[in-house]
């Protein structure tokens, strides 16, 4: 019977983590303006969430991004969490792990893009 209760509980942790749907991502959808900061630099970010699922962020006076759009890939949205991950030019990943607020209109957390430690804070775009 124990080993019965490990494989449920393990069978449940790897369903309520999977990549994400459109549907999973339906109250997340919008702008959302921030800002990050990874040691003395920082900028703004713009992260945008589309009801198909799909979603981009533009960061400004970030080496690697220069103001453009990355698509963004690995969405997972686990709980109150998301995270993913933003190619860079140079195909370095950006990846990042917000924690969504209660409210639903702020999302802040961390990441790492070429092997330093980032701080980014998103507000919901009204």
């Amino acid at each position: 019977m124990p080993r019965l209760i490990k494989l449920s509980i393990a069978l449940f942790a790897l369903l309520s983590c999977t990549t994400v749907s459109a549907n999973d991502l339906s109250s997340l959808q919008g702008v959302w303006n921030g800002v990050w900061h990874i040691g003395m630099s920082s900028g703004k970010a713009v992260l945008r969430i589309e009801s198909s699922g799909e979603a981009a962020l533009r960061f400004t006076n970030l080496e690697g991004f220069d103001d453009r759009e990355a698509s963004l890939t690995k969405i997972v949205v686990d709980g109150q969490t998301i995270s993913f991950a933003a190619p860079s030019q140079a195909s370095v990943e950006f990846t990042i792990r917000l924690n969504i607020k209660p409210d639903g209109q702020s999302m802040e957390g961390g990441g790492k893009y070429s092997g330093a430690g980032a701080k980014l804070v998103f507000t919901r775009a009204q």
